[in-house]
């Protein structure tokens, strides 16, 4: 992001820390940011988790 890239995808095995590391790059740039996840488990999952981490932040997800 640092060098001009506005889209950045992140891959990693479970357990290894996708989530902490999305937290913390949402954190450093202070933007809006769209996450999507492949399935309503986990972007229940995510929800959650970033309730936790935002919650002075509009957190929300939306499932089709």
């Amino acid at each position: 992001f640092k060098e001009g890239n506005q889209f950045q995808t992140l891959l990693g095995v479970t357990g290894s820390g996708k989530t902490f590391t999305m937290a913390n790059v949402i954190r450093e740039l202070q933007k809006p940011t769209l996450v999507i996840a492949h399935n309503k488990t986990l972007a229940a999952q995510l929800y959650g988790e970033f309730k936790e981490m935002f919650p002075e932040n509009a957190v929300e997800y939306f499932v089709s």
